[in-house]
């Protein structure tokens, strides 16, 4: 009776050491257990999707009528406290940046659980600044639009207020994190690190955001020009990358696997 019972006690933990990834008894391989909730990466995809589909103020500005010109203005220019419709451009912004800094938040966590490449959080944290500097533009907007030559002169003269000054940096902040958001996409498609991989379509988008985003600077920094259709098309894409990214987590958020020897292919069909 003795050895029966101490063969019973050794056999249950027996039945329960097995490894995630061992062999069952049927020959199947056990699915590997998430380090990260399914919630945590529905909500980095639905807020990645919407902050995509709320930032481009192409449609607003549609609506106004482009009453700035497009070859020469900023789309931030809309946003001015002079402007007509001031306030509706920086609620997007507002609107944007926020679900912005959700998905970024939401992203690293699962990052972290997942113990995915130094590449994946370090997309997290662009995607957090992005979010951050579209936030404080809503805050901060310009005093005027720059392109009205009144404007211009003022601003030359030095005769507007320090939040008009602090608006050009955060929005440096902003239009660089996406740029870089989207040179790390495409590095992430080449590179194949553990983690996350984007699908073609979604490289191909960040690849011309990043072509767009080179464009505008040149004509900016070396021919000292505003190129406004380059700003415009570089928002575009990168609005289009980030629904393109948030699309497929959201529809194949239960088939993820976040061991660390597993590799996630968003695909988009």
């Amino acid at each position: 009776m003795i050895t029966r019972r101490r063969s019973l006690r050794l056999s249950k933990p027996t039945a329960k050491s097995e490894f995630p990834g061992s062999p069952s008894r049927r020959g199947r391989t056990p699915r590997r257990r998430p380090g990260g909730s399914h919630r945590a990466v529905l909500i980095a995809g639905v807020a990645t999707f919407l902050t995509g589909l709320v930032y481009p103020p192409i449609v607003a500005e549609a609506f106004t009528g482009w009453t700035l010109p497009i070859s020469n203005s900023y789309l931030s220019e809309y946003s001015a406290r002079s402007m007509p419709f001031s306030m509706w451009f920086r609620i997007l912004d507002a609107t944007a940046g926020s679900l912005a800094v959700v998905a970024a938040v939401a992203f690293l966590a699962v990052a972290r659980n997942a113990q995915w490449s130094r590449l994946h959080r370090l997309y997290g944290w662009l995607l957090l600044a992005f979010g951050a500097g579209t936030i404080c533009d809503a805050i901060l907007p310009l005093d005027c639009a720059v392109v009205q030559d009144w404007c211009a002169e003022m601003e030359f003269q030095g005769r507007l207020s320090i939040e008009h000054d602090i608006h050009v940096v955060t929005s440096s902040i902003a239009t660089g994190s996406a740029m870089a958001c989207a040179l790390a996409v495409v590095v992430l498609w080449w590179w194949r690190p553990r983690g996350p991989r984007p699908s073609v379509v979604a490289m191909v988008i960040a690849s011309a955001s990043v072509a767009a985003n080179v464009w505008f600077l040149v004509a900016y920094v070396v021919l000292d020009q505003v190129a406004g259709v380059a700003q415009r098309a570089n928002v575009t894409l990168f609005a289009l990358l980030l629904m393109v990214v948030g699309f497929p987590v959201v529809r194949n958020r239960r088939a993820i696997y976040y061991g660390p020897s597993e590799t996630l292919r968003l695909t988009v069909h």
